[in-house]
């Protein structure tokens, strides 16, 4: 290195550095686009879409919703990862696509710990254990009884292998000593109709996309994994009501920014869904999704994806699960 070059690489540090913070300040200045690694119409769609609207008027910028599905969500979090860290491009995360197939496939191409920036976490939403009304248990406690009594011949269906559903059924089978057949679908709308129409028995789902056969009494919810019960199925007992706290971890939905994206960048987008939260707009949309709203600092949903996804791996070890 000559020494010209040498006194000037400071002088172009410093620039570097005033640079960088004048874009954070002036951010955004065009709009931003936000992957949702799942299809539209899903819960995950629902969540994304309405915070996309909500932080636009925020950030005075459209925000603009690009849907990459596929793969558990791995596809959706592999474009997230690889895209320019500069605030522009920001994506939601997820227990699926953060947590469990990353877990179930070591392989993925992502890290989901140290390829990305947490933002936030932006809602929660329960999943349930749900029956064909012909299923010989009104209760959970019968439900439970009924299984065991016989390990193997009950069929759960799920929306697919290393979903959320299905490791919901394994972690229960997990603490309960419960054996079960796995019956993985491609999506949740075909494993629902096959319950409804008694081909399975018991199916696994989100709530948001079971609400509709609950509400036409085609489907009888058992028991849920949330924080608190449901005001609109008050009789529906948590996980953690029948002393099985290890399943009661409700479905979460984050915002994720690529690893290197700007701390202030990070801190605009973060108040920018704290001031989505305020709207009874959105609310209302996220408890027409059976959602709960969140609000997580970065480093609190950083810390929610190490647990997730060490949770996930200690239960895909024990119970041997492999991906399709």
């Amino acid at each position: 290195m000559n020494l010209r070059l040498r006194r000037l690489m400071p002088v172009l540090a410093a620039m570097t550095l005033l640079c960088g913070t004048a874009v954070a300040a002036d951010y955004p200045v065009r709009p931003l686009k936000l992957i949702i690694p799942f299809p539209p119409g899903g819960t995950t769609d629902l969540i994304g879409r309405a915070f996309a609207d909500e932080m636009a008027k925020s950030l005075g910028q459209p925000v603009v919703v690009e849907n990459k599905g596929g793969a558990s969500g791995s596809i959706g979090a592999e474009a997230i990862a690889k895209s320019p860290p500069d605030g522009y491009t920001i994506g939601l995360s997820s227990a699926s696509g953060f947590a469990i197939h990353p877990a179930c496939n070591p392989k993925v191409s992502y890290d989901p710990v140290g390829d990305f920036e947490p933002i936030t976490r932006l809602a929660s939403s329960p999943h349930v254990i749900l029956v064909n009304p012909g299923f010989p248990a009104q209760n959970y406690d019968a439900f439970l009884a009924t299984i065991k009594a016989y390990p193997g011949k009950y069929e759960f269906a799920t929306s697919g292998t290393c979903g959320s559903g299905h490791m919901l059924g394994e972690q229960l089978q997990l603490s309960t000593g419960a054996k079960m057949m796995h019956i993985p679908y491609r999506g949740a709308g075909p494993a629902a109709s096959d319950v409804v129409a008694g081909h399975v028995p018991i199916l696994i789902d989100a709530l948001p996309s079971a609400s509709a056969h609950i509400k036409a009494g085609t489907l009888r919810p058992i028991v849920l994994a949330s924080s608190k019960r449901v005001p609109n199925l008050p009789d529906v007992p948590t996980f953690g009501d029948v002393g099985i706290d290890e399943a009661n971890e409700a479905g979460w939905y984050g915002l994720v920014a690529p690893k290197g994206t700007d701390s202030k960048i990070i801190e605009r987008l973060y108040q920018a869904v704290q001031a989505s939260l305020k709207s009874a707009g959105l609310q209302s949309r996220l408890a027409a999704a059976g959602a709960s709203p969140g609000g997580t600092t970065p480093q609190e949903h950083g810390q929610e994806i190490k647990n997730a996804l060490a949770r996930m791996r200690t239960l895909v070890k024990a119970q041997n699960i492999k991906p399709d």
